[in-house]
């Protein structure tokens, strides 16, 4: 036994090894001249002189930075005293600033504090926060320059967005629907025109889908891009003949097919799709299935609007069906065109909202679009389409759909009922020789 070694004798000095409390190597731990007066401390502060100069400087910072900032946004002319002067002045200042009337302004604003929760919140009153949110879809406008346009920070430029986007999303969910539901009667765009009462009196509205530029997450970027080459998503719609929005299903990748994205929507019930009643339909183009409630064109005849105003003339019973029904199911593309030219941070997405937010500005400006439609008050680019009913939005520039309108391959899924009522529009039409 007297030939046993500690291991312990051959570890290194340890500071942890000291024992604190020995007088004899620190000395008294209460003497005030070793530990500084009023110390109660009991380790002796060996070369602490670098400590003070370093707790000073980090509180000099904390102050620079948080405490003793230099104000930044001090202009005079705030964001409430730029709306006060919107109220009191030209309606055209209102219209290019937040893309609605002043009527209809102030009805959203005092609509979404009423019914749907937004509040005045860190001294800014609803009008402001509906305001921030307008501005910057309206003008595609950054946080930056709303910072500078409202003299907010940014921090409270980001919060008010959110909360106003919640609010639009609480929204839709009564006014993103068909108005009224059931429907109460035929539309009066297909009851006071020949060329589409009485063979169409079963249509509802029309579906389409349409993309615009996301920004996903880069490790799943290859399945949002589709036919455009750069990341899309795809939404699918549907809208009545008033041009209003009455479903919507955003978030899908740009490479999905649009039947894929069809068939999800009508079979999964938390998508909430109006599905048509006994009797009624939507109208689709060939990218989609001739099933009940949904009546396609005829495959492989001429069917899209650009195609007839070139001069063609049908030439088979099938094709004058197909520019009937073109003529009539057009009314999503030209909903499309509304909603993207009052909205231009929807047709060019920015880069950093997240995938969530980019569905729920969708989402929240098809609202509005609905809530302007609605309100029946005037308004500048539905003025525009009710005065031009010929008039298709990719004529300036504003492309609503794929180019040949099928987004991809065209669907073979059909069954009898529909093709039974289909035929029976086409010899209406043909009997009657409407063109």
């Amino acid at each position: 036994m007297s030939d046993y070694v500690d291991p312990a004798d051959y570890y290194d000095y340890d500071i942890y090894d000291e024992d604190p409390y020995n007088d004899d190597e620190f000395g008294d731990p209460f003497n005030v001249n070793e530990y500084g007066e009023g110390s109660s401390h009991p380790i002796r502060r060996h070369n602490s002189g670098w400590r003070r100069p370093a707790a000073e400087a980090i509180l000099h910072i904390h102050n620079q930075t948080y405490m003793a900032k230099e104000p930044c946004r001090t202009s005079a002319f705030t964001g409430a005293k730029w709306i006060a002067e919107l109220n009191v002045g030209h309606p055209k200042r209102m219209y290019q600033a937040f893309r609605m009337s002043k009527t209809n302004f102030l009805a959203l604003c005092q609509l979404l504090e009423s019914r749907y929760g937004l509040r005045v919140a860190e001294r800014i009153s609803v009008q402001e926060q509906v305001a921030i949110f307008l501005w910057i879809v309206g003008q595609r406008a950054n946080n930056r320059s709303a910072q500078e346009r409202f003299q907010r920070s940014g921090e409270t430029i980001s919060r008010r967005f959110r909360h106003v986007l919640d609010a639009l999303n609480r929204m839709a969910i009564e006014w993103l629907r068909p108005w009224p539901w059931p429907r109460e009667e035929v539309h009066k765009k297909i009851r006071e025109s020949k060329r589409y009462f009485p063979h169409f009196e079963g249509a509802i509205g029309a579906i389409d889908g349409t993309h615009i530029k996301a920004h996903p997450n880069p490790n799943d970027i290859a399945k949002w891009i589709g036919r455009k080459g750069y990341p899309t998503q795809n939404i699918m719609a549907a809208c009545d003949f008033d041009m209003c929005f009455t479903f919507a299903l955003s978030g899908w990748e740009g490479s999905a097919h649009d039947t894929r994205i069809f068939y999800d929507c009508i079979r999964d019930a938390t998508n909430n799709f109006p599905h048509p009643q006994q009797g009624e339909y939507y109208l689709v183009d060939a990218g989609y299935p001739n099933i009940r409630g949904f009546l396609a064109p005829y495959k492989g005849c001429t069917y899209h609007v650009p195609d007839w105003r070139r001069g063609r003339q049908p030439r088979n019973n099938f094709e004058c069906f197909n520019k009937i029904h073109s003529s009539l199911r057009c009314t999503i593309e030209r909903t499309f065109g509304v909603w993207k030219a009052r909205w231009p941070l929807i047709c060019d997405m920015p880069v950093g909202y997240s995938m969530e937010t980019q569905k729920g500005l969708v989402t929240a400006t098809m609202t509005i679009h609905n809530f302007i439609r609605r309100s029946n008050m005037p308004d500048i680019p539905f003025a525009f389409y009710d005065t031009r009913p010929e008039f298709m939005p990719y004529e300036r520039g504003v492309e609503t759909t794929a180019t040949n309108g099928a987004h991809g391959e065209t669907c073979q899924h059909d069954d009898g009922e529909m093709d039974h009522v289909r035929t029976q529009i086409r010899d209406h039409i043909v009997a009657n020789r409407i063109r």
